[in-house]
């Protein structure tokens, strides 16, 4: 018999489990061990160092302790990306509105992304007949954004620093005034992405436990549809020529 590779059989009346069920749903039998808390740093330490095993603890936590607070604060990250691309700065002559923007803006764009990213995963997840839940899955995917939250922390203080506003320039553009450190800040911003889109892979191989295959599959079209659904919008409420 073909045992499913997203089942945890229980040992003591072989009923077949979700694979992060901590209980049968037969008999009651404990399946595996599981925590109450996270620790939001120790968390965000293991996710640099071994994420899978980051998102597997997560996943068995009962409490997702800080996961809204993680997805709010990557939101401004997020907020200043956007402001970012469509040159923000050039349509405010204060640098401390647009400050203001990404900061009160962002957590509520880091959340409804979260989520949006979420109800994707579970909608395509589904159609390969896996199950997810929707509270393991917020929690995995704001962890996931550690990175942007790291970036936030220490990337987006010196750009403001150096730059000012100017650097959601898009004429001029912030090259033309500090090439080397455009380059150089746009480039560790780039990693963090990368980074990111790295956890977010690892993250759903471990909510649905599948190959590294599969889940980059499960993973990438929800991905494109979240990245469509942002330019859409931002092309309906910018002004012609702006996005």
């Amino acid at each position: 018999m073909t045992i499913d590779r997203h089942m945890n059989t229980c040992p003591i009346c072989q009923v077949q489990n979700h694979h992060l069920a901590v209980t049968c749903t037969s008999c009651g039998g404990y399946l595996q061990n599981r925590s109450e808390n996270l620790d939001l740093f120790a968390t965000a330490w293991t996710i640099i160092e071994r994420p899978v095993r980051a998102f597997r603890m997560i996943a068995l936590s009962r409490r997702k302790n800080f996961a809204a607070a993680v997805a709010a604060l990557a939101g401004i990250g997020f907020a200043f990306g956007i402001f970012w691309v469509i040159g923000a700065g050039e349509y405010t002559s204060s640098a401390v509105n647009l400050f203001a923007a990404g900061t009160l803006l962002g957590p509520a764009v880091g959340m409804t992304v979260v989520l949006c990213f979420t109800m994707l995963v579970k909608a395509m997840a589904a159609t390969q007949g896996s199950a997810v839940s929707v509270k393991n899955a917020f929690a995995i995917y704001s962890y996931a954004l550690v990175p942007v939250v790291l970036s936030v922390l220490f990337l987006l203080p010196v750009e403001v620093i150096v730059f000012g506003r100017y650097f959601f320039f898009l004429h001029p553009t912030p090259y033309s005034l500090r090439p080397v450190a455009y380059v150089t800040l746009v480039g560790l911003d780039t990693l963090c992405a990368l980074w990111t889109l790295y956890l977010l892979w690892a993250g759903t191989k471990v909510l649905l436990d599948l190959t590294w295959r599969r889940a980059l599959i499960i993973f990438i079209v929800p991905l494109l549809l979240l990245v469509a659904g942002i330019i859409g919008g931002l092309r309906l409420v910018l002004p012609k020529g702006v996005s």
